[in-house]
């Protein structure tokens, strides 16, 4: 008598089926997680600033400057007063000082505070001159377009002595005049960073110079206006950012 192998018994398998609007969810879900990075990084980059730098300016200066020749002037004696219009052959002027920006952390623009000494020589007829030394103040803003580049506009105003000589001749006798001067400009300049201490700067504007001088029972007033320009070198102490506190 043969026996019957028993059968193997199968468990029905039960396949769930999941509906369309549940996988959308589903891959949308893993989606979102991957780009999850990228996401929140889009904010951050386009709140930075394209192309600027963060403005730093703590720096000794030295120049040169070419100086308006141009002036009106206002004579004054026992006899009585005269005007007219005149001009120097050149005029040139040399400066040191320092120049420091005020500016946030991460900030590219900030303004300006300074100071220079100033010594200006203006050539006049037959070997006349007329000498200044004196000082200024400045401030301004500026802004740093990069690492290496720095736009800047300033204003100035300064004061000093100036000695005015003018050689004789056969007519009448050597006159030098002493007094004071006041000045001020409006200037627009940048500067360029040739490594991380030294800067090329260059500025050109408007200034306007008024000098009160007298001798020998006269006064004689100038006031020269016009264009000027100038080029020197910038030393930078540091050019590390301000720390954030």
């Amino acid at each position: 008598m043969s026996r019957r192998r028993p059968s193997s018994v199968r468990a029905p398998v039960t396949v769930k089926k999941v509906s369309l609007p549940v996988r959308r969810q589903t891959i949308a879900a893993m989606n979102r997680s991957s780009r999850g990075v990228p996401t929140i990084l889009i904010p951050l980059l386009l709140s930075a600033p394209l192309g600027a730098a963060e403005l730093v300016v703590r720096d000794l200066s030295a120049g040169i400057e070419l100086l308006p020749t141009g002036f009106t002037y206002t004579l004054t004696d026992p006899t009585g007063s005269r005007t007219g219009q005149d001009s120097f052959s050149s005029g040139y002027g040399a400066f040191v000082g320092s120049v420091w920006s005020i500016a946030g952390p991460g900030d590219s623009s900030g303004f300006l505070l300074g100071g220079d000494l100033t010594y200006a020589t203006y050539a006049y007829t037959n070997g006349g001159a007329y000498t200044t030394y004196g000082g200024r103040l400045l401030g301004g803003y500026a802004y740093a377009i990069s690492d290496r580049w720095t736009l800047s506009a300033v204003v100035d105003a300064g004061a000093g002595s100036g000695t005015f000589n003018i050689v004789g001749t056969s007519a009448f006798k050597n006159y030098t005049a002493n007094g004071l001067y006041y000045s001020y400009a409006a200037r627009l300049g940048a500067s360029f960073a040739v490594n991380d201490s030294l800067l090329v700067d260059v500025d050109a504007g408007y200034r306007n110079t008024q000098s009160n001088l007298s001798a020998g029972g006269t006064d004689l007033t100038l006031t020269g206006t016009g264009i000027c320009a100038a080029i020197g070198f910038r030393y930078r102490f540091s050019s590390s950012p301000s720390p954030l506190e």
